[in-house]
């Protein structure tokens, strides 16, 4: 192959390897090792709507702990609790 054929594949598949880079991840289902968690499966896009369904009104204490549950999924409930009130005094 000729010189100008190689250089032409190189930028094609720099060209490629750019737009995979820059394209932004799908968000991923929420999973959490909380047996009934009603959140199971909803994606970031859907947190607000689906808390706010779950608790009945944004902005009370259940819906910011529900909220920060969805963000750490690892948390047990007493340290989502002790992270909602550490915010709240700051």
């Amino acid at each position: 192959m000729k010189k100008e054929t190689y250089q032409l594949i190189i930028i094609v598949l720099a060209a490629i390897l750019m737009c995979f880079a820059g394209c932004k991840k799908e968000n991923s289902p929420h999973a959490c090792k909380w047996r009934l968690c009603p959140y199971k499966g909803i994606t970031e896009d859907q947190y607000k709507e689906a808390v706010t369904n779950y608790t009945g009104e944004e902005g009370t204490d259940s819906w910011c702990i529900d909220m920060l549950h969805l963000e750490n999924p690892e948390a047990e409930y007493e340290e989502l609790e002790a992270m909602l009130f550490e915010n709240m005094q700051k």
